[in-house]
């Protein structure tokens, strides 16, 4: 693990049921939070990969609803709601193997 990196803090409720239907805010970083999703300012082939397949989640996802997402240099934040029994950690899971 790289020391330079700050250490990551547990985000998940303990005991808490992740496919409950409610809103949930996600931040997504890149691997060693390179800029990997633009280049001089502007979205690139990788932005535009990340912004099609999160567009394409309640596709892949019946019912599951993408409020709202943002693609940035090195990170995605996203603002959804998983239905039908699916979970976070499902969808997060499908929409970085697309």
């Amino acid at each position: 693990m790289d020391k330079r990196l700050p250490q990551r803090k547990p985000t998940r409720i303990p005991g808490y049921d992740y496919s409950r239907i409610n809103y949930y805010f996600i931040t997504i970083c890149t691997h060693e939070k390179r800029c990997l999703f633009y280049k001089r300012g502007r979205m690139n082939q990788m932005g535009l990969i990340a912004q099609s397949c999160m567009q394409e989640i309640p596709q892949h996802f019946r019912g599951c609803k993408v409020d709202k997402f943002v693609i940035m240099p090195n990170h995605v934040h996203l603002v959804f709601m998983p239905f039908g029994g699916r979970t976070v950690k499902e969808l997060l899971h499908s929409w970085k193997s697309f």
